[in-house]
Order: structure tokens, then sequence, then C-alpha cells
């Protein structure tokens, strides 16, 4: 007896081993793997995957627009007319023969159009959905559904199969998607969970893409054919979509989890939105750091040639997941010299080089520039908008800072002043400004010059299209913006020597084109909130410094304007870590988080992940019971000032 029963305990006890160390292999592998990731996309404001060369671009006129209410941070924002577009990483990641795809996706109200499109794979595999769908033999209403590339002899037929319904709780939130191919059978999971796969495979092409004319990964939206290289701007997708990731394996149901749950942990650093911002005395150079779970630092090499950088400055380190924006000065220059530049970022996994970019120290500022301060006058107090054609004044408003009395409110109010120095004929030249648009119909943000073929430069929106006007066929650029009513920055550059419009909105280059003929810009009478000549105009908008360059400010120099006016509500290099070891634990919590480190604290921050400082602290023991669920960055500064960024999830 007492034999039996040992040999039950030693059985038993076996068997809670085996559990144990099975739900520990389980707890360790429940993070997204990096081997054979062929390409992964956060959507931090960037189309950059993780290895550049498989970076998106934008496949349709409309460009893609980002939003801040991402599953992790911001996300891609598709609004019907947008698709991205990628010819690399089929072939470089052999994804013919097994492949993962998995990305978080937010279809909301109202029910999708008919056949837009999540993704599409060389026309061979596609992930949409349809108001009716009878893939099954049964007729299903209001379905996604993946459609597949198959073998019937000799002949290529494609198959379908429904997979989730979009009323049955999955609109209107964050849902996790992954399809997987290995060999001839195809599986899916929703949220985590398998949600199918045909028994013994669906008979797929061994070689699966067998379309031999592209090797095309699309996001958004679908080709009109799968032997067709034309986008269908009418299965255009209505979604925002996070985390995409593309595997070139199968992987198991514990990765899927992995990829869900916790994110990529380990690669390469990443270098992103790459910007520059010079002054009389330095010059910044500004970007954003993906170190992937792994301390990361970063150094800038630059000379007076582009294969002669000679001289190097430390910047920015970054210890987590999340990207993080960095601004590094280098001062000393000489003034009015072009220098070039390359970052260099390392971590354990290797080096990140970016491309070599360059800029004029001490370049010029504006040659005028109004902050809409309670008044009209410009920053150097040399001129004055006044009202014209009889309009009242404006009045003043909240600026993107919260700031009273900071913005000008333009409803019908035309402003104009006489301005010597802005570039007319043929010079180069850059407008920048902040705008909030209080309604979607006409607004005319400035212009100056005459009513004459060529002759006329300036700003307005009519609905959803922006356009650069100057006064004739051939000269007239637009791209169409998302309609929204927060403020947003917008730039137009002009090129003299090719005749180059660029359109920029929120630092990111929206549109380029060259102009049929050199512009000649006459009459340096500047007006706003109205077109050149003070001509009728429709406004109800919100703008805020107005700015003119005669210079054509570089793509790097864009980016570099709109992060340092952006920067009230998120300092560009708060996020910089230097060497200050500190513990923040429980987390995740609910209630209360403990600080544990040597020194005294000088200041404790807490930032959502859209930048916003959300608390202040000098405690050490800090109560976020008053913080909405989710993640959140805590700045630590000790008394030495030294930094440290941890994360924190509030549940």
């Amino acid at each position: 007896m007492t034999f039996e029963r040992n040999s039950k305990l030693f059985i038993m006890k076996k068997l809670f081993l085996f559990i144990a160390i099975a739900f520990l292999a389980i707890k360790t592998n429940a993070q997204a793997p990096s081997n054979d990731l062929v390409a992964y996309y956060n959507f931090e404001n960037t189309l950059a995957s993780h290895v550049p060369a498989h970076s998106f671009t934008n496949g349709t006129v409309s460009n893609l627009t980002y939003s801040s209410a991402g599953k992790v941070g911001s996300c891609a924002n598709f609004a019907g007319s947008q698709a991205l577009f990628n010819t690399t990483m089929i072939a470089t990641g052999n994804l013919e023969t097994n492949c993962t795809i998995a990305w978080w996706e937010l279809r909301a109200d109202p029910t999708p159009t008919n056949g837009s499109t999540s993704f599409q794979m060389k026309g061979a595999l596609t992930y949409s959905y349809f108001g009716t769908s009878a893939c099954s033999g049964t007729t299903f209403m209001d379905r996604y559904r993946i459609d597949f590339e198959t073998l019937n002899g000799s002949f290529v037929n494609y198959g379908c199969r429904e997979v989730n319904t979009h009323t049955g709780g999955n609109k209107s939130i964050w849902v996790h998607h992954a399809l997987i191919k290995e060999g001839s059978k195809l599986s899916y999971y929703m949220n985590g969970v398998l949600s199918w796969t045909p028994v013994g495979g669906i008979d797929m092409q061994t070689q699966f893409f067998n379309n031999p004319t592209s090797n095309n990964f699309i996001l958004g939206s679908r080709t009109i054919a799968p032997t067709n290289l034309t986008i269908d701007l009418t299965k255009c997708s209505t979604a925002k979509i996070d985390e995409l990731y593309v595997y070139g394996r199968a992987l198991t149901g514990v990765e899927i989890n992995g990829i869900m749950n916790n994110g990529i942990t380990t690669a390469i650093p990443l270098i992103a939105k790459i910007g520059s911002y010079s002054t009389p005395t330095n010059t910044q150079i500004l970007y954003n750091l993906y170190g992937y779970n792994l301390p990361t630092t970063s150094v800038i090499n630059y000379g007076l040639s582009s294969g002669s950088l000679t001289s190097q400055v430390t910047a920015g380190s970054v210890n987590g997941l999340f990207g993080v924006d960095l601004n590094t000065t280098i001062s000393n220059l000489i003034n009015g010299t072009t220098y070039y530049y390359q970052i260099k970022a390392t971590n354990s996994m290797g080096d990140r080089f970016s491309p070599i970019h360059s800029f004029i120290a001490g370049a010029s500022g504006p040659v005028v520039r109004f902050p809409f301060d309670n008044n009209t006058t410009s920053a150097d107090n040399a001129y004055t908008l006044s009202p014209n054609g009889g309009t009242p004044a404006p009045t003043f408003v909240t600026n993107r800072f919260g700031e009273t009395n900071k913005a000008v409110y333009l409803n019908n109010n035309k402003l104009f002043a006489s301005i010597p120095v802005l570039p007319v004929n043929r010079q180069d030249r850059t407008v920048s400004f902040w705008v909030k648009r209080i309604a979607n119909q006409q607004q005319s943000i400035f212009g100056w010059g005459s009513t004459a073929l060529g002759n006329a430069y300036g700003v307005w929106f009519n609905g959803t299209t922006f356009t650069n006007y100057t006064w004739g066929s051939g000269y007239d650029y637009s791209f169409a913006p998302a309609y929204n009513t927060e403020w947003t920055h917008f730039a137009i550059s002009y090129e003299d020597a090719n005749k180059m419009v660029r359109m920029y909105k929120n630092g990111v280059l929206q549109a380029s084109a060259s102009t049929s003929l050199w512009l000649s810009t006459t009459l340096a009478q500047l007006y706003i909130g109205s077109f050149t000549g003070g001509s009728s105009n429709v406004t109800n908008m919100y703008l805020d410094d107005f700015e003119v360059f005669n210079t054509a400010l570089s793509e790097q120099s864009i980016y570099g304007l709109y992060t340092i006016q952006s920067s009230n509500t998120l300092a560009t290099n708060k996020f910089q870590t230097n060497n200050l070891k500190a513990t923040i634990y429980p987390n995740p919590t609910s209630t209360n988080f403990t600080i544990e480190m040597e020194n005294e604290i000088k200041s404790v921050e807490i930032y959502s992940l859209q930048g916003q400082k959300v608390l202040n602290s000098t405690a050490k023991n800090i109560n976020v019971s008053g913080l909405s669920k989710g993640m959140y960055l805590v700045q630590i500064e000790d008394e030495n000032n030294n930094r440290s960024t941890q994360k924190l999830i509030v549940e």
C-alpha cells in the first residue's frame, strides 16, 4: 500500500513538474520572435520597416495619414483612398513557401465598403470585407474573408473562406489577426485563437504566389485584377492598422500570442523621422530612435563633404521598445557652410546607419513671422496686418499649447500688409503655418502677387483639397489631406532651379511636382485669410505661427521646424536616458507604484504615448489611480540631473 501510494505521488510530482516546465516554456516564449522576421512596421508616423529596404511607399495619390489613437502609440489611418506599396519583401523573405502576416486592425461603424481590403500579397492572398459571401456553400452576411490562389490540375483557381463577422462584437474595437501559410495549408488566428484551418490543407499552389507579374505587397487595398498592377481605389479600406509583422515562416500559436501580447523584443535599431534645425549659434539634429528593448546608443558623424564625415558628437540613447524623439546639438560651426551628417545607432544586435543628409550652418530664419500673440504684428515689430476690404478685426483664441490669446480666429476676416522682403519673381521660398479648421469648407490661408498667369503665390483649402495656387493652369498643385479639426502644421516650398513644388503636412512630405513654367510672382503685398488681391473668401479657421522663408527648406529642415514648433507638449530631448539606474514596481498597477533608486528624486513626469504630460511628482511612491488604463512613459530625474525612462502599464 505504501509502495502504491509512493508510486502515485511520484507520478503526480512528475506530472506537476511537466506542467510547470510547460507553463514556464509558454511564459518564456510568449513574446514576438525575431528569427525570420522579414519586416516589422510600427507606424509611429513613419512607413519605415525595421529593415529599411522593406519600407512602404504611398501607392495612391492620396497619401497615408497617421492617428495617435493606435493600438500601440500611433497607427496607420486609412480613410478610404490610401494604399501602401512594397515590392521587395516577398522575394527577399521567401514568402512564397511559408509565411505569417500578423496585424492589429480597427474597423469602426458604419459598415465597411464592400470588398475593402486589409492587405493583398502578389494578387494571390487577400484579407478583405464582404457584405455578402458564399465561399462555404452557405451565404454569410457581413463577413471578413480570406481569398487565396489554388491549383486545379494545370489551372489556377481562386478559393475563399469567411472567417469572422463584422457585427459580432468585432467592430469599433482593436482586433488582432494572423494569417499563416505552411506548405499548402492556411491557418487564421483572431485575437490569438485559432479560428480556421482546413483539414489536410486546401491544395494551395506549391509555389503559392505564382503570379509572375508582381511581387507586390499592398496594405489598405488590392489590385483591380490579380495580373493587373493598378490599385483598385474602390477597394481601399477605412480602418486603422497597427503593429504589422511579416515572417518568412509559419509561426506557432504560442508565437502568435507573443506578438499579440508583447510585441517585438529585440532587433537592430531603427532610425526614423530625421530633421535638422539651424540657428545663428548651432544646429540641432532631431530623429526618432527605436532600440527594440535593448540598450541603444547613437552618435552623429559630420563633416564638410559626404565622403569625409571626420567629426563626431555623442547623441542620445534609449532602452525600450518604443521610439524616442532625440535632439542633439552641434556647435562651433561656420555659418553659411554646408555640413553633411549621418546618424549611427548601435545595440547588441548590430549597427544601423541613416542616409547622409546635409544642413547649412546658421541658416537664416524667416524673413517675416506672425506669431499672432494677441496682435497681428510681426515678431520683429516691422509689419502689422490690418483688416482689409471693410472686414472687422479678428479675435484671438487658445493656441495648440493651450495658451490663451496666442492664435488668431479668422471668419470672413481679411488681413493685409505690404511686406517688401517677401520672395518675388523666381526666388526660392517656403511658407510654414499651423491651422485648425473649424469647418470642412473653403478656407483661404494666404496669398501675395497679382492675378495673372504664374504671378501669384498662395494656399487655400476647398473641402478636403489643399491647393498651392499660382494663378494659372500648369502652376497649381493639390493634395487631399484627411479633414480634421486638430491643430495641423503645413509647409509649402518652391525651388526655382528645377521648378519644384513640395507640400508637407506635420513634417512629412505629402506631394511634389514640377511646374510647367517658372514662377514670376509679383507685388509683395501679403493677404491672410484671403486670396491674392484680397478677393472674396470663406474662412472659418484658427491660424498660428505664420512664417515666410526666402529659401526652399529641405525635407529634413521642414521636419526639424515642425518638431521644434511641436515641442511644447513633449520636449524632443525629454526621453534621453543618462545612466540613471531606477526601477518601478509593481508594474502593471492600478493604484500606486514605487521608484527604487539610490539618489534623491528631483522630478517624475508621466507622459501618454501621444506625448502629453499627465502627471508631475517629486515622490518615490506615486498614485496613478486617476489615470486611464493603458501604457505610459515615466521620466525620472535625480538630484544629479541623471535621467531614466521607464514603461508603465496602468490596468
